[in-house]
């Protein structure tokens, strides 16, 4: 038997110059192809109420439909940040093996993605703990009350709406068999997202949402840590340049195309 996963709509699956619309609504079909902005945030807005209140439950959820809501728009204010189960489990009064066996679930039904921690041998303390993303940036953009695009660029979380949006399109188009981390230590050095692929190949990816973009002595540490030779930026840009040697700057659409080439 083999399986693939059905994800939602995908940049290299839409026309030029979707990006901010997809960002927006998010990859359901009824979502981005709404008529409007208003439409698509009411059929998200359904979506979420039914899903939560009728799917979650049958699928063997024990939470009620309230409780299940709380836990994800509390989630979706922790979206890019280190899971942090016993932060969680004192809000909701449950216990943080509770708490960690719910966020499984949702991970399982395809709501969450938890990105792990990088885990080789690198002779640093490393964080183990994963970070947590709700796969879809509309579903999120709904919860976290955000309406149109400029609500998003004026919301504290847009950087990490975009890191999640980024990461959710490399994911989609790399092999089954290529690991996607992120790499971060107690003295500062980390990098967004550390990709390996099968034949030993290693690309550390930095991502930003800025249109003139730059990094810290932490991700220079990160890709001496690593001996990462091929680095990216992925910032919301139509062109690409050299920050510096080995160091690229691209928008997402010719990044994960490269990667496909790749793959």
């Amino acid at each position: 038997i083999f399986y693939k996963e059905l994800c939602p709509f995908h940049l290299l699956e839409l026309p030029e110059h979707t990006e901010q619309k997809l960002m927006l609504r998010g990859g359901y079909p009824n979502a981005f192809l709404a008529k409007s902005d208003k439409m698509s945030e009411l059929w998200r807005e359904g979506f979420i109420q039914t899903y939560v209140e009728r799917d979650l439950p049958l699928l063997g959820l024990p939470l009620a439909p309230g409780e299940s809501r709380r836990l994800l728009r509390m989630l979706s204010h922790l979206h890019g940040q280190i899971l942090n189960y016993s932060m969680l489990s004192k809000a909701l009064g449950l216990s943080s093996p509770t708490v960690k066996k719910y966020i499984m679930f949702l991970e399982q039904a395809f709501l969450l993605d938890l990105l792990e921690p990088y885990s080789g041998n690198t002779g640093k303390r490393i964080i183990k703990s994963p970070k947590v993303y709700l796969r879809d940036s509309g579903m999120l953009n709904t919860l976290l009350g955000i309406r149109t695009y400029n609500d998003l660029l004026s919301n504290p979380a847009a950087g990490a709406i975009w890191e999640g949006f980024v990461l959710m399109q490399i994911k989609t188009v790399l092999p089954y068999n290529t690991d996607v981390c992120f790499y971060r230590t107690n003295h500062g050095a980390e990098l967004d997202v550390v990709i390996s692929f099968p034949r030993g190949q290693r690309i550390g990816v930095e991502i930003k949402f800025s249109s003139s973009p730059t990094l810290s002595r932490g991700n220079f540490e990160a890709m001496r840590d690593l001996d990462i030779k091929q680095f990216y930026v992925i910032a919301p840009i139509d062109d690409s340049f050299m920050l510096k040697e080995n160091v690229h700057v691209m928008g997402i659409t010719r990044f994960v195309k490269m990667l496909k080439e790749q793959a």
